[in-house]
């Protein structure tokens, strides 16, 4: 159900254009993490660099004490959703670290977004819970399309298609959501097939419906904390 919704909102104009990031894209994710892999046991919705990485620095056991995390520019960066998981590894300490961006499908990115996400890399690079340990860390910009100047830099030869930067234990992959949902299909094979013929339009109309309307009822909550975490 979950892809194809998300293959509702990608692909049909009428939800393309008018879905939301905050609220509806990153619930969307947060309730489906399996879109980006399996097996994950910390699942942080929407928070700041502070938060995840105290949450690093609970996950290998060292004191961070409370210095914030900000970008070159002294701003505080947020991202939409941090993942991480234990992964078979010679060093039973050994982590994958996600961070996930989303854009909205309407949205062509450049420069700015690709220079906003090197922000946020070189922000988690700069800490000592990222040199101190040999984790691993993967970057996701995920978006509706990209222009020429992004093309050009994610489109190298003897690349992977969508690989921005790949050095010191991380790697920046751009993707597009048309993207992401080839790649759920390739890893769900014969589910994926079988889901579009037992899915009606109607259940994925409603489940859309859900999603817009639950940035209404997170709004009547008040306001979240600045630097606002939820956990699993």
């Amino acid at each position: 159900m979950a892809l194809q919704v998300l293959k509702g909102i990608v692909f049909d104009p009428t939800h393309r254009n008018t879905v939301k990031e905050r609220g509806e894209l990153d619930a969307l994710v947060q309730a489906n993490t399996w879109m980006f892999g399996e097996n994950f046991h910390i699942t942080l919705a929407e928070t700041g660099l502070t938060r995840i990485m105290d949450r690093v620095s609970q996950e290998i056991g060292t004191k961070r004490g409370k210095k914030r995390v900000t970008k070159g520019n002294g701003k505080v960066g947020r991202v939409d959703s941090f993942l991480g998981r234990i992964v078979p590894h010679p060093n039973q300490a050994h982590r994958e670290f996600l961070l996930i961006e989303l854009k909205r499908p309407s949205l062509t990115i450049g420069r700015k977004e690709l220079d906003q996400l090197e922000d946020y890399v070189n922000a988690i690079k700069a800490q000592p819970e990222y040199n101190d340990t040999s984790n691993t860390w993967t970057f996701y910009l995920v978006t509706g399309e990209y222009d020429d100047t992004v093309k050009g830099r994610i489109t190298q030869s003897g690349r992977p298609v969508g690989l921005f930067i790949e050095q010191g234990g991380v790697t920046v992959w751009v993707k597009t959501w048309s993207q992401i949902v080839r790649d759920c299909e390739a890893r769900l094979h014969f589910i994926a097939d079988k889901l579009q013929v037992e899915v009606s339009g109607e259940e994925i109309e409603s489940r859309i419906a859900q999603l817009k309307s639950s940035i209404l009822k997170t709004a009547s909550k008040g306001q979240a904390d600045p630097e606002g975490m939820q956990t699993s």
